[in-house]
């Protein structure tokens, strides 16, 4: 992934981060207080207890996600998966049905990847 890929899915994650219908009145203006906010939703929903049965923050997030949880606006349907592919430089116009679907088999892992390495490099985990 290029730099430029990598720009436009942590702004992709970024802007998916929604505190919206929670107990949170706190405006969330920094990525860190999004990405905070993010990984303390998913510790208190459902990492708390996936963590010890998966080994693996990363694997946890993915199954969290790929439960599309209210806080964090992910696509999570085929064309739109592909449309962000196109967008994000992994695929093209020109793809085959084969790399499309090998793409939206792989998209929470993704997903969970890159905003794994963002809580990373933000110092929250």
């Amino acid at each position: 992934m290029t730099v430029t890929n990598q720009i436009l899915v942590k702004s992709y994650i970024i802007s998916a981060i929604d505190n919206d219908g929670y107990d949170n009145s706190k405006e969330l203006n920094t990525i860190n207080e999004k990405l905070v906010f993010l990984h303390e939703t998913f510790m208190s929903e459902y990492g708390k207890w996936n963590l010890q049965k998966t080994g693996s923050y990363t694997k946890s997030l993915k199954e969290w996600i790929a439960g599309l949880p209210s806080v964090f606006n992910i696509d999570y349907v085929n064309d739109e998966i592909i449309k962000k592919g196109i967008e994000f430089n992994s695929l093209t116009e020109q793809s085959t049905d084969s790399q499309c679907l090998k793409y939206i088999e792989n998209w929470f892992h993704m997903i969970a990847t890159k905003t794994t390495q963002l809580l990373r490099s933000e110092g929250i985990i």
